[in-house]
């Protein structure tokens, strides 16, 4: 999927035939009616996050999640009333790291 473009993604269905939505999609669907996880998989964007989000009219909750906790300390240096959830995965928690990402 990370060396499709954006038109090849959409020309793919998902098994009941819908297409696979963009955040930009999910977005405006789930607007005032529920709250979002966005999970970051990939390194690298934060800025998009930030730009996708600030330009759509969904406002709360929204919280974004990674294992990559630079990506996590950028999207909230760019945004900084965002709720992050820094993921861990197996291994040593580092308590000084996550609170450097202020994270609550």
């Amino acid at each position: 999927m990370n060396r499709l473009t954006l038109p090849e993604i959409k020309h793919l269905r998902i098994l009941d035939g819908q297409e696979i939505p963009t955040t930009e999609d999910v977005l405006a669907c789930s607007q005032n009616r529920v709250g979002l996880v966005l999970e970051l998989k990939a390194k690298g964007l934060a800025e998009s996050i930030v730009q996708v989000v600030s330009s759509s009219e969904f406002r709360d909750p929204l919280i974004s999640a990674s294992f990559d906790h630079q990506d996590l300390a950028r999207l909230r240096h760019l945004h900084p009333s965002s709720t992050i959830m820094p993921l861990i995965g197996r291994g040593a928690i580092d308590p000084d790291a996550l609170a450097k990402l202020g994270a609550r």
